[in-house]
């Protein structure tokens, strides 16, 4: 009778301490940056069920799976550099078990853009159907749009002091940012299309 007893408090213990823990990832996720342009990623708002018995990380990754953006941590943080579409993994650091989703990170409050240097130089016309863009040090520089929710929808180098973009170009009837960027944002502008 001992014997019984001493070999199922054995499994017990053995099935406890291997029990492993099983990830369940929304599949997408919305996050917006504060005021302080900062978003917090933690392993609760990005999985579903019980964690209870799980030690998560999270790392953030560019859509191809492969780019990690973000090394694997607790919780993660974004700013206005993590605009955009990205792939999330949860690993539990025990089991090595993983779950994904994608994650889209936004500025709706505009917190990013509020932060911007402005070159006065810089002139940007609409004329209708199109964009003129004027500025005198284009050296590095590029020309990114955004949409309505902080999502980049248009990239492009700018090799000239003086280009036109074409509004058909870029997207879609609605409100978006145009920023002209060399690694940080350096002016911004909104504009419609209609």
């Amino acid at each position: 009778m001992k014997t019984i007893f001493i070999t199922l408090l054995l499994f017990s213990m053995y099935s406890y301490t291997n029990a492993q823990c099983t990830v369940v990832c929304n599949s997408s996720m919305n996050v917006s940056l504060d005021t302080d342009m900062q978003g917090i990623i933690t392993s609760e708002i990005l999985t579903q069920g019980n964690i209870s018995d799980c030690n998560l990380e999270v790392g953030l990754f560019e859509t191809d799976n492969e780019t990690q953006v973000i090394p694997y941590a607790d919780t993660l943080f974004v700013n206005c550099d993590h605009l955009g579409d990205f792939l999330f993994r949860v690993r539990d650091k025990d089991s090595g078990n993983i779950c994904f989703g994608t994650l889209s990170t936004s500025d709706q409050l505009g917190s990013c853009l509020t932060n911007t240097h402005d070159l006065s130089d810089t002139q940007i016309i609409d004329l209708g159907d199109r964009i003129k863009i004027e500025l005198s040090d284009y050296t590095n520089t590029s020309l990114v749009v955004y949409n309505i929710i902080g999502h980049q929808v248009f990239n492009l180098a700018i090799n000239s002091p003086s280009m036109f973009l074409a509004k058909h170009d870029i997207g879609q009837k609605g409100h978006y940012v145009l920023s002209i960027t060399n690694g940080e944002a350096l002016f911004s502008r909104k504009f419609v299309i209609l």
